[in-house]
């Protein structure tokens, strides 16, 4: 078991988004007060020296810190609403002939940008607000 680095205990402190804590960012990975993932704050304890080597940054924690902000402290979340073709030109979404995929959550200052690339590719791509899940 590992402890969070002062790096990564800095980068969640001093995040530009209000209401981050580090209690808060182990509560959520780790589902209790003690961390179980790497010291450079993946929730994978295995992240040095798979994900990246002893002295790269982890690519991990930025997402990490993202998925802790829009689950837990963000009071609304952002998601983007498509409607398509269904050409195989997005493999990974699948057929959406017909059907309706919401991909997000994001951050209302990325979404409308992520919603006008889909709209070149053909899709109807909807923006909605919604307000975060209770706990």
């Amino acid at each position: 078991m590992s402890t969070l680095s002062r790096t990564a205990r800095d980068r969640i402190k001093y995040d530009w988004r209000d209401g981050l804590t580090i209690v808060g960012y182990i509560r959520y990975h780790s589902g209790s007060d003690t961390w179980r993932g790497d010291r450079c704050g993946c929730p994978d304890d295995r992240c040095i020296g798979y994900h990246h080597d002893e002295h790269e940054e982890c690519g991990c924690l930025d997402p990490s810190i993202d998925a802790y902000y829009l689950a837990e402290v963000a009071p609304v979340t952002w998601w983007v609403v498509l409607t398509g073709p269904g050409d195989g030109r997005v493999a990974w979404l699948g057929d959406l002939t017909g059907k309706r995929h919401d991909l997000g959550p994001f951050t209302g200052a990325e979404v409308e940008g992520i919603a006008a690339r889909w709209r070149q590719y053909g899709y109807e791509a909807a923006v909605e607000e919604r307000a975060r899940a209770a706990a």
